[in-house]
């Protein structure tokens, strides 16, 4: 029953938290965009010191610095990547961000659609299948992605993931830190605004927050809205609200007696439902130990599951094989399993002999005696 129950929560959170969330975001930069224009013009100066960025791009074996703010980037230096000694940049002192751009020949990008359910662990999922889906191993790379849509109809997931190889990286880290250099971000170029505001590339343990200012100022400006907002929508409201409140206490104390009764029934309505609902159900379905212990006698030894999912009328399992096509007809011949069915395509793991898979089948019921 918990883990049921934290499924059914995962679930609704996907597929109705997630995109809420999204839009909520949008409309939020929205809101702190067309609030900052009406600030007076001394706090607009704060805002926009607080939004400087250092915006470093390559351009054949150089760094090229630009600094401003997203409308007014001037260049400022550039720097070699092959000298063999670096000279020391001087830092702009209202730099709050410095964002690294890669070119797009040294990052892969790949559009990937995995299970709804690997949302939970996307990362961790990615990290296993980055030797599957890229030349690369996890150990390999540094990585990041950016959720494009959601479909609960289909129960999937689309994303698109960036890889760019360690090495590569940390040469341009390296070089750069040579110079008094400490980016926040790396992305990579040509990407549109919103795409590129979304990725980093760098590690969590190499970030740093040159962000307080502009938080604070954020923050400070979100509260006043906020309470501007809700203060012209309550003060209308407040005598029709006091006038609801008489009236429905008249009704609720009306309504007692009848809630009571209500109740009363459906509470007795509710034991002789159950009491036979357990009758049943212990009669007709299989316990998960039954349905473990048929699974283990179906599967063959080349077979190892990493991962099993049961609901009520389900099991999923995951894993690896040594010819996973032959799961299919041995899990049909089971008189517990139905209907058995690939979830997504077989994909060889590289450099060995075994078959990933994902599959489900129907559990069929138990018959009433």
């Amino acid at each position: 029953m918990p883990g049921s129950f934290n499924r059914s929560v995962n679930a609704l959170r996907i597929s109705y938290l997630a995109p809420v969330t999204r839009n909520t975001n949008l409309a939020w930069r929205w809101w702190l965009a067309e609030l900052s224009e009406m600030l007076p013009e001394n706090l607009r100066r704060i805002v926009a010191t607080a939004n400087q960025r250092l915006i470093i791009s390559t351009d054949g074996d150089e760094f090229i610095m630009h600094h401003g703010s997203a409308k007014t980037l001037q260049e400022i230096g550039r720097i070699s990547s092959t000298a063999e000694d670096t000279p020391e940049f001087s830092m702009p002192n209202d730099t709050q961000q410095c964002r690294l751009l890669l070119p797009q020949d040294q990052v892969l990008i790949r559009t990937l659609t995995l299970p709804l359910a690997a949302e939970e662990n996307l990362r961790e999922v990615l990290s296993f299948e980055m030797d599957g889906q890229t030349p690369f191993t996890a150990d390999q790379v540094y990585y990041d992605f950016v959720i494009s849509e959601r479909s609960s109809a289909g129960k999937t997931l689309s994303l698109q993931l960036f890889v760019a190889p360690r090495h590569v990286v940390d040469n341009a880290l390296a070089k750069l830190a040579a110079a008094g250099i400490q980016p926040d971000v790396i992305a990579t170029q040509g990407l549109d605004s919103k795409l590129e505001e979304s990725i980093n590339l760098l590690p969590e343990d190499k970030r740093s927050n040159r962000n307080a200012i502009l938080h604070w100022v954020n923050a400070s400006l979100a509260t006043l809205a906020i309470l501007l907002v809700a203060t012209a929508i309550a003060l209308p409201l407040i005598q029709k609200d006091q006038m609801i409140h008489l009236l429905e206490a008249e009704v609720q104390a009306a309504a007692v007696a009848a809630q009571a009764s209500s109740r009363l029934r459906q509470e007795v309505e509710k034991l002789v439902g159950g009491s036979s609902y357990l009758t049943r159900k212990k009669k007709t379905e299989l316990t998960i130990v039954d349905l473990l212990d048929e699974m283990t006698g179906v599967i063959p030894d080349h077979t190892w599951v990493n991962r099993i999912d049961i609901s009520n009328d389900e099991i999923q399992l995951q894993g690896q094989s040594g010819s996973a096509a032959e799961l299919i007809a041995l899990i049909e011949a089971s008189p517990t399993f139905g209907n058995a069915r690939f979830r997504s395509p077989v994909t060889q793991i590289v450099r060995t002999d075994q078959e990933r898979f994902h599959l489900s089948a129907e559990i069929i019921p138990g018959q009433d005696e």
